[in-house]
């Protein structure tokens, strides 16, 4: 293993003390949208000045913003005992992002938690392509101009990790409290800071570092990111596949026991990814339209790709494999309710530009892509010490293959083939930190972004740092037992031993595949019902219950019209007179999405009973009366509600009869 030479080190000190710093801690924006706003902490907002370039300390200046944040019982910043720096992941995250959810973990602890955005990120001196340029996989010629920007301003190139550490390592001898303990802790891209920050720093400097969802120094390569989030993805599916009970086989109907472990489920998983990019899965075509090609697959790749990286929600993607391949009433109800009112409203703006093709202007204001763009092709894209980097084309073959996905591969290599303007790596690139101070990994072992591997190997080059590692945990880190690892780890960083942990030890246990592993809140969150698989009775559906909005019949006339309520939309049936019949109001009513909509109508109830009112809307729309079920039928108010499929429509007095 190479180390850096002691003479650029020693002439970085050197620089460090020419260098006039100017620090000041300045009213926090209000516009800001990414700062936490929570009553129990004290929110400070630092500015801090650093050179463009530190080996022309007196030339240009470039500031870097950080948040402060300490419990509001501590009143003065002399109080802290405990000082953490936090690096946001990305590239390009900025470190409001999870400063509050990261502080709440730790209130105990008389602790300041010091949230930087990097330089090129956030409040921080930025680099961008300027104002409204467009930057996505569909917008080529935005991509072009940013390459042109970015190449009329070659300041570019002093946005290096390096500078960037050097920035951290400065900002926090800066804000130092005398006599408290200082760590660093980095999550994904973080890790990867933070370990050049300890290449940087003394190795005396802090009282730890905290390295989650690890970044390898050496083997990250997000040129083969799908080969990484494959690995992991396969060894999910393969141990439900495998387990005693072989819950998956089951789950589907399938899978001999003498079967090889996780061939059936992979088949069931790759199938259904293959059939909704070709435009023929049956379910997606005739209900989830939202999902068919040519765009609409990549909304599923996302999704599963997302619900992967959080260890509550994961069982999520049997559940939606499940409902795809049976589609019933319930499946069908469960998975509209993810895809259009759960995802939608999640913050997913980068994959929103990388699906649709929209502006990133949003995602700007949490993730600086041109930054993150910038830092990956220049130092993590392909470290040449794997050997020859891939050709584009073997690099395309990976991400075609890519069962759960986030697009930023293919983001980074369209901009490698456009041009995008890179920097030099240096001395500290390659290179496994050398430190006397504690240091502690976490990491999951179903990490679709950093493989637990490489933190296993990181460890196996460095055995006296403290492994904290979760055989089935995933990528985020803010569950309650990777935390109090770390609160525990902060407490006695020489010693800690996370086999201590009750949390930890259960964690060891091979993962449960079975409903019960996912919380019924958890599903009620994604899903709209507390089961994650459904009814376990599948029932047929009729195409024409869930036929596209635009197909809805329209009767015109300006004297009455039926209003049909959606749940996002109001589209109002116009009635050939002055009284609209059933056939006019129930017939696209029930052609519709109808778990969407509740309409308000009136019917003759003297006329009808639950079962004759069922047998007129089969003789009407041709739906068969089996999917049609009366649930109630009340005369006195002349309101119905009438369930179809699973689906509750409401029927109620307009204030005119409806005759049929």
């Amino acid at each position: 293993m190479r180390l850096p030479s002691l003479i650029p080190l020693l002439a970085t000190q050197i620089l460090l003390l020419l260098w006039n710093t100017h620090a000041d801690f300045v009213p926090c924006p209000s516009s800001a949208s990414n700062f936490p706003k929570n009553g129990n902490y004290i929110i400070e907002c630092y500015n801090f000045t650093v050179p463009l370039d530190y080996s022309a300390p007196s030339g240009t200046q470039i500031f870097i913003f950080s948040l402060l944040m300490r419990h509001k019982a501590l009143v003065s910043r002399s109080d802290v005992k405990v000082q953490l720096m936090f690096g946001q992941g990305g590239p390009g995250g900025t470190g409001g992002q999870a400063a509050a959810g990261l502080m709440s973990q730790f209130d105990g602890m008389d602790m300041e938690i010091i949230a930087p955005d990097y330089r090129g990120v956030g409040m921080s001196s930025e680099v961008t392509c300027g104002g409204n340029v467009s930057f996505d996989t569909t917008n080529v010629q935005g991509v072009i101009n940013c390459i042109n920007i970015l190449n009329a301003q070659p300041s570019f190139k002093y946005y290096t990790v390096t500078n960037a550490a050097r920035d951290l390592v400065n900002l926090l001898d800066t804000v130092a409290v005398p006599g408290a303990k200082r760590f660093i802790f980095g999550h994904s891209f973080g890790s990867y800071m933070m370990e050049r920050m300890m290449q940087i720093a003394s190795p005396n400097a802090y009282a730890g570092a905290i390295l989650g969802g690890v970044v390898h120094p050496v083997y990250e390569a997000m040129s083969i990111q799908g080969k990484m989030s494959n690995f992991a993805a396969f060894k999910f599916i393969d141990a439900c596949d495998s387990e005693p009970t072989r819950f998956c086989p089951s789950l589907w109907g399938g899978g001999s026991g003498g079967q090889a472990a996780g061939a059936f489920t992979r088949s069931v998983l790759q199938s259904t990814i293959k059939a909704v990019k070709a435009g023929t899965q049956t379910c997606v075509n005739t209900y989830l339209p939202f999902l068919a090609p040519p765009k609409g697959w990549k909304i599923l790749e996302l999704a599963l790709w997302n619900l992967f990286r959080f260890e509550d929600q994961r069982l999520g993607i049997l559940g939606i494999l499940y409902r795809l391949a049976r589609c019933n009433s319930d499946d069908v109800a469960a998975l509209r309710f993810f895809f259009v009112d759960y995802w939608k409203l999640q913050d997913n703006a980068m994959a929103t530009a990388a699906a649709f093709g929209t502006d990133s202007a949003t995602f700007h204001a949490r993730q600086n892509v041109v930054w993150g763009v910038l830092v990956t092709l220049s130092e993590l894209f392909w470290n040449p010490a794997m050997g020859t980097e891939p050709t584009p084309a073997q690099i395309q073959e990976v991400i075609e293959a890519m069962i759960f996905q986030d697009f930023s591969p293919e983001l980074f290599l369209q901009a490698k083939q456009l041009g995008y303007p890179t920097y030099p790596t240096d001395q500290y690139y390659g290179l496994i930190p050398v430190v006397n101070y504690p240091v502690m990994l976490v990491n999951g072992g179903w990490d679709p972004n950093c493989p637990g591997e490489w933190t296993l190997a990181l460890h196996q080059g460095r055995p006296s740092w403290t492994l904290t590692y979760f055989p089935y945990g995933s990528h985020n880190w803010e569950f309650p037992c990777e935390m109090l690892a770390i609160y525990g780890f902060m407490q006695n960083p020489a010693t800690f031993n996370p086999a201590s942990l009750a949390c930890y030890i259960a964690a060891q246990v091979p993962y449960d595949f079975s409903a019960t592993a996912m919380s019924a809140q958890t599903s009620m969150t994604l899903f709209n019902t507390p089961y994650v698989y459904g009814s376990a009775t599948p029932a047929g559906l009729d195409p024409n219950l869930f036929a596209d909005f635009g197909a809805l019949q329209t009767c015109r006339t300006a004297n009455f019209s039926c209003p049909i309520v959606f749940a996002r939309y109001t589209q109002n049936i116009q009635c050939s007179s002055s009284v609209c019949t059933l056939t006019e109001c129930c017939a696209p009513l029930l052609s519709s999405a109808a778990h969407y909509l509740s309409a308000v109508l009136a019917v003759d109830c003297s006329v009808y009973t639950a079962d004759t009112l069922a047998q007129k809307i089969t003789t009407l729309t041709g739906i068969p009366a089996a999917a049609i079920v009366v649930s109630s039928l009340t005369c006195s108010s002349l309101a119905v509600t009438l369930t179809v499929m699973g689906s509750t429509v409401a029927l109620a007095e307009a204030g005119l009869a409806v005759v049929v």
